[in-house]
């Protein structure tokens, strides 16, 4: 039995991270699910389908690579299509004398004659699938006729694409935005750029990610103004070296879990947890392991991985479901078990989290808002001791103060007569112009971070 196409180009198409399935002779996938497939599964695929005469891959962000289909044999129409989008150093010849062009996969969508009827070319980005060179079918074969497989790490982005042929996420930049009239076209950067209104938070997940590796600021630095260079229009370089000192100060806090998974659970939790250490060992293993929002079995094959006895494996399952920690999602069957997902005793830690850095948020913006109001009273206010042995003008003679058993006052300014905790939702401040300016600011900064609104 002689070895097929599929099984001897497998692996080389591996190599580069390409995971590819078998085809048939009609061009049609060989498999069910064949979108799905990754490495492992087309290696085991390679052994199942000896004599498979043709390959082909998905594109998108599975293979990297997003192919313009030219449905023509015509070479002018090749040729135009190259000089619209740029020179690529990957063609495809198909079986029937047709062309593909690789290029670099910069989120581009899957559309079927994009530019019109006339014009006989696809996009083949997220969602598309092609054959791959050297496969077979009944009208020929499928080959390189430039470049080959060691060119995909070298493979540049498609340029000349309108933003309805783009995901969401990418922003699309005129021409005269990113290159100078003398400059080659060949040495276009990429049109897949960050926009103005994301520029700060993309630039800090990047310099966060990155910052567990760099050993030193100027390395890490040097990564942030390099990926500015994709921000239209870039930041300034102030506002990137303040980005970068801010992703320092996380990590060396040991607060920067940005491209790290792991457990957390609040300290009454673990306290609680502590009598029981084959459920919190449990929980914390689930939470390592599965991402917040994703569903996972807790089948009794876990035991013998956590080398526990069946039975306390069990009993701990047990506990994690009644005590609120996992839930079911859906019932076993005959052939799939149970599938759990986190319930509400983790989702009530992870927002008890998420309040208290609203309330840091919220305390800095505090600060702040007493700055603003420190423009000099003659008097010091100490207090409600203080403002009942003297009258303020400044204060409303209807402003009743909160009852001292209710909240307790921790801040004072010269032009307040009592300012009580945040969490009374309530405040006192001068009659004078700029009250309303700042109490307009502090109602939309604390609506921004979804902290409650004043009354």
């Amino acid at each position: 039995m002689s070895a097929g196409v599929f099984q001897t180009s497998q692996a080389q198409y591996a190599a580069h991270r390409i995971a590819t399935f078998p085809v048939g002779m009609n061009k049609h996938p060989a498999v069910r699910g064949y979108p799905r497939i990754g490495l492992r599964a087309s290696r085991e695929l390679a052994g199942k389908f000896v004599e498979a005469a043709a390959l082909g891959f998905m594109c998108g962000e599975r293979s990297g690579i997003t192919v313009l289909d030219v449905d023509t044999t015509d070479e002018q129409v090749l040729a135009d299509a190259l000089g619209r989008h740029g020179a690529t150093p990957i063609v495809v010849r198909t079986a029937s004398g047709k062309w593909h062009a690789w290029y670099r996969h910069s989120n581009e969508r899957r559309r079927i004659r994009p530019w019109g009827g006339d014009l006989p070319i696809d996009l083949l980005g997220t969602g598309g699938f092609v054959i791959a060179p050297p496969s077979a079918t009944q009208r020929g074969r499928y080959e390189f006729i430039q470049g080959s497989l060691d060119d995909v790490a070298s493979l540049p982005s498609m340029r000349g694409l309108g933003a309805s042929l783009y995901r969401s996420k990418v922003t699309v930049v005129p021409d005269d935005a990113l290159i100078a009239p003398d400059t080659v076209a060949e040495d276009e950067p990429s049109l897949a750029v960050v926009s103005e209104g994301r520029r700060n938070d993309t630039l800090f997940g990047h310099c966060m990610r990155h910052a567990h590796h760099c050993d030193d600021r100027d390395t890490l630095l040097e990564m942030a103004r390099i990926f500015n260079e994709r921000c239209v229009p870039p930041l300034q370089d102030g506002e990137v070296i303040e980005i970068v000192d801010s992703a320092r100060r996380y990590t060396a806090r040991g607060e920067n879990r940005f491209g790290m998974t792991g457990s957390w659970l609040p300290t009454q939790t673990v306290r609680e947890m502590v009598a029981d250490p084959y459920l919190c060992t449990l929980v914390n293993f689930l939470q390592a392991e599965n991402r917040p929002n994703r569903t996972f079995m807790v089948a009794d094959g876990l035991a013998k991985r956590l080398c526990w006895p069946r039975r306390r494996f069990q009993a701990a399952r047990r506990a994690a479901v009644k005590r609120g920690f996992i839930e079911m999602a859906s019932k076993p069957s005959q052939s799939h078990p149970a599938l759990y997902r986190f319930g509400p005793a983790i989702r009530r830690g992870r927002e008890a989290r998420e309040r208290r850095c609203r309330v840091r948020i919220a305390y800095q913006f505090w600060l702040v808002w007493k700055k603003v109001l420190s423009a000099a009273a003659p008097e010091q206010c100490n207090g409600k001791r203080h403002h009942e042995e003297h009258s303020h003008s400044r204060r409303r003679a209807h402003a009743p103060l909160p009852p001292p058993a209710r909240v307790r006052s921790t801040m004072h300014h010269p032009n307040v007569a009592r300012v009580p905790s945040l969490g009374a939702r309530c405040m006192w401040f001068d009659q004078r112009q700029n009250r309303e300016a700042v109490s307009d600011a502090l109602r939309a900064y604390l609506s921004e971070y979804a902290m409650p609104p004043l009354e």
